[in-house]
């Protein structure tokens, strides 16, 4: 018995019966063998992806025991204070492409060290020269803040658990160094919030709240970096190179 007014189930027409017979007998095949070689892929690659963490974390560690023999770890609730309140800068440090490795922290004002000052993020490194002076601007903030030898950040220590919303207000620094010779940031303002971050990302757009990665083919610049103002609903920056 049907309701009046309800729409009803189409069937399929009748001349594709004969694909879906066919079609049914293959999936079915494809499926017995890919779900295998899935399977096996995933028994092959889980040792090594579990190596690289193992190693990964290792190395993280070993870097904090060096610089925690010059008085340079501090646990996140030491500088609970200051971050809440805005103040010093907070230097992610990536050196790899599956993420930041380490959070450092500094009481130095960056955004006011930086040569651009506050601009809109469309608007960096519209020139050769400002590009030159961007990037000398990052070497120095990695040469002066992370180095592991002579830099004046405080690392904070893997124990301490990092919540980004936590700390609307205090500067952050995302500095990718993947090469002995490449450092590039930019800086932006949105409201009490300041980002470093790499200019030169070809025309896009990004998602609210995420950083995006791209390698950009043909260039000796291994990646490129674009984040989204924060708390926010309004649309997102529109980058261009």
């Amino acid at each position: 018995m049907t309701t009046k007014g309800q729409p009803q189930p189409k069937n399929a027409p009748w001349y594709l019966w004969p694909f879906a017979f066919l079609a049914a007998p293959l999936f079915l095949i494809l499926g017995m063998v890919l779900l295998p070689l899935i399977g096996l892929a995933c028994i092959v690659c889980s040792p090594c992806y579990f190596y690289q963490q193992s190693r990964h974390r290792r190395r993280n560690w070993a870097i904090e025991k060096q610089v925690a023999q010059q008085g340079r770890v501090v646990e996140l609730s030491q500088i609970e204070s200051a971050l809440r309140k805005g103040e010093g800068t907070l230097l992610f440090d990536s050196c790899a492409p599956s993420g930041y490795d380490r959070i450092w922290w500094t009481p130095d004002d960056l955004l006011g060290q930086s040569p651009q000052g506050e601009l809109i993020l469309s608007e960096a490194a519209s020139t050769e020269a400002e590009f030159a002076e961007v990037s000398a601007f990052a070497e120095q903030c990695h040469r002066r803040y992370i180095n592991l030898e002579f830099g004046t950040a405080k690392l904070i220590s893997q124990k301490s658990r990092y919540v980004d919303k936590h700390y609307p207000d205090v500067q952050k620094c995302f500095l990718v160094h993947w090469e002995p010779d490449y450092y590039h940031i930019s800086t932006c303002q949105f409201g009490s919030s300041t980002f470093l971050v790499c200019p030169n990302w070809p025309t896009g757009v990004t998602q609210l709240f995420l950083i995006h990665r791209a390698r950009l083919e043909g260039t000796h610049q291994p990646e490129m970096i674009v984040v989204s103002p924060p708390q926010t609903r309004h649309a997102p920056w529109i980058y261009r190179a």
